[in-house]
Formats: C-alpha cells, structure tokens, sequence
C-alpha cells in the first residue's frame, strides 16, 4: 500500500573539521556527524497499520478530509490528514480502522447508525474499540461502559454490535 520511506540526512558534510584558535599549529580534529534518521508522514502511517491486526485490508490514503481520520464506511476507504501528529497516528488508525469493520458489517454509514445507536452510536463505537486495540487517546470518550466494550468487541470481531 505505501512505500517504505526512509530519508537520511547529514550534517553539510560527511565530516567537520575543528580548528585551534591559536595561532600554534594544534593538531586538527576530525569528527563525523551522525546520520539523522527522517521519517514520512506515509511511513509513520504505514507503520501503524501494519500495529493493527486486519486493518491491511482496508485503503489507506494520506488526505485531509477535514479532521485526523475519515473513513467511507461503505467503501473501506480511510483517509488521514498529514497534519495528525505523530503520536497521534496509531490510535487514529485504530479508530478508523474500527469503522471500516462498521462499515463491513453494516453496509454503509446510515445502516452503521442505526445499529449502534443503542450504544452510543458509530463514534463511540470506534473509539472503545480503539481502546480495546491499545489505544491511549481518544477524541469522543474517556470511558466506555460494559455494553459498549461489549458491542465495540463485537464489531472487531466482524458482528453486529
């Protein structure tokens, strides 16, 4: 789905020289500047997804569609803005992935809906199952209660909830 891609970076040259600031003829000073490691914001995703168990099989896009994450339920399409900070991304990807299972198991959004809205509706849903993943941060709830770990544990499981 995404290219694996690492970009090195390194100080202006291989190697800076130290000079003495006397006039003595003082030894010179090699040292070598240590590689910076950079990461994309693709790779960055590309890694969690592939944290999450099944979340491969779903299309993930970098786009920003208004908010960190937006999934098309009817399609299993996600997308996730470049602006999601890094330590956001994994916990976006497990909630968004938590909706394409949704989407999976209902059809679409407006059936997703009304399936879940005994429990708190599809946001919250995605959330506990966030949480439920490992997630440590969410946007819609702190807590889920026992019927809406039970329902976000069914979804993840491919059931209704």
């Amino acid at each position: 789905m995404f290219a694996k891609i690492v970009a090195v970076a390194t100080a202006a040259a291989a190697a800076v020289t130290l000079s003495a600031t006397t006039a003595s003829a003082a030894p010179r000073k090699t040292t070598k500047a240590k590689a910076v490691k950079v990461v994309s914001f693709e790779q960055r995703l590309n890694d969690a997804v592939n944290r999450v168990p099944g979340a491969r099989s779903a299309t993930w896009i970098v786009a920003d569609k208004g908010a960190w994450g937006a999934t098309d339920l009817s399609r299993g399409v996600v997308y996730i803005a470049p602006r999601t900070p890094a330590t956001r991304i994994l916990d976006v990807v497990r909630h968004e992935w938590v909706h394409v299972q949704q989407g999976r198991i209902y059809g679409g959004i407006d059936a997703a809906r009304a399936g879940l809205a005994h429990v708190g509706g599809i946001e919250i849903i995605a959330d506990c199952g966030a949480k439920a993943l490992g997630a440590k941060w969410t946007h819609y709830t702190k807590r889920c209660n026992a019927a809406q770990v039970s329902a976000s544990k069914r979804v993840l499981a491919g059931q209704p909830g």
